[in-house]
């Protein structure tokens, strides 16, 4: 790994001396475990022509000189803990003082900042005259593009949900109620990851609900069983959905199956490289448009997953987006009727040169 973060951070380093500043600082926790393979708060200084230096707090330390590799790690303390950190000085009493403290040390007058807040940039300009330049999407669009070792992951977290999943459909019946399906969920994931989010299970009336917690209702014939589900492998997220009728589906049920699913096909079909990420979800608008289910399509498309679940891209009428080859998006359309119920089918799709390739294996139409 230790070149693939090479790479990454001689890529920030690249980006800040674009912007004219003398380093980048990069706070955002799971940018930084992007970055240095250390997966904790702090802040990450990534100067144009020196080597990168890792703040952290004095409860931190002993993770981040495990896990990190960026060798030169700086820490602050909290009140009432230790000055010495196995012997390592504490660097500053806080953070403001020890970040303060270090770009006077590596000379930035300029830096490049994730999120610049007007607190911070005071601090700066008071302590050490730094000027301040936005850095908050740099890092993001980066990770938007998956490298091998990030699929690898991906691709991992997708079996796992996937062996979730199935322990989540084969619960199903009458009488169960979601909160069992969703203690499956649970169990199957924690035997080889960890959850990417709470799982999803809205049962009859709650599967109307896009996002919804478990509850105490007990499955009935007749039943549309909304399932979200995400594994976390190694920091890298999945994502999917499958929608279970209990019984045998007919009449405005089974078109609001075979709708959903037609519009998830087609979406996946239209995806390229440099289509425009709000066209990919027009197609399946327009496909429920033909159906007539497209004013009970109440959210977007999709959206790129990768460490955080929910990441650039997006896919919504508004997006602002451009897909590129190397990207991972889900492709999730729903259609939730008051009265009736919900359907949502969601897979996870790699961006290619020539189209798509769907990662998701787990089949679709299980009603």
């Amino acid at each position: 790994m230790s070149y693939v973060y090479e790479r990454r951070l001689k890529k920030v380093s690249e980006e800040a001396a674009k912007k004219e500043a003398e380093a980048a600082v990069i706070t955002s926790s799971t940018n930084i475990f992007y970055l240095t393979g250390y997966e904790g708060g702090g802040a990450l200084i990534v100067p144009v022509d020196k080597d990168p230096v890792l703040l952290v707090s004095r409860l931190e330390y002993n993770r981040a000189k495990d896990t990190s590799y960026v060798d030169d790690i700086r820490v602050f303390a909290y009140p009432n803990t230790p000055l010495k950190v196995d012997e390592k000085p504490v660097y500053a009493e806080n953070f403001n003082e020890a970040l303060s403290k270090l770009l006077k040390e590596l000379e930035v007058k300029k830096a490049a900042i994730e999120a610049p807040s007007e607190k911070l940039k005071e601090i700066l300009k008071k302590n050490n005259g730094v000027k301040v330049v936005d850095f908050t999407e740099v890092v993001p669009s980066m990770r938007a593009l998956k490298d091998e070792v990030e699929m690898e992951l991906i691709v991992k977290a997708i079996r796992v949900t996937e062996r979730a999943m199935k322990k989540a459909i084969e619960k199903i019946d009458i009488g169960v109620s979601e909160r069992e399906i969703a203690a499956e969920i649970v169990r199957a994931i924690y035997l080889e990851g960890e959850l990417a989010f709470p799982p999803i299970v809205a049962s009859g009336e709650n599967s109307v609900y896009p996002h919804f917690s478990p509850s105490d209702r007990k499955l009935h014939e007749g039943d549309l069983v909304v399932i979200d589900v995400g594994a976390r492998v190694n920091g890298y997220c999945a994502d999917m959905t499958r929608t279970v009728f209990v019984g045998k589906p007919r009449g405005k049920i089974k078109e609001m199956l075979d709708a959903v699913l037609e519009a998830q096909i087609k979406a996946i079909e239209s995806i390229v490289d440099g289509k425009p990420a709000s066209e990919v979800d027009d197609v399946a608008r327009k496909q429920l448009s033909k159906r007539g289910f497209v004013k009970f399509f109440v959210h977007g498309l999709g959206h790129g997953v990768g460490l955080n679940v929910h990441e650039k891209p997006t896919l919504n009428p508004v997006s602002k987006d451009t897909l590129k080859e190397k990207m991972v998006v889900t492709v999730e359309p729903g259609v939730y009727i008051p009265g009736l119920g919900g359907v949502r089918t969601e897979d996870m799709v790699l961006v290619t040169s020539k189209g798509s390739k769907v990662l998701t294996r787990f089949e679709r139409e299980i009603f």
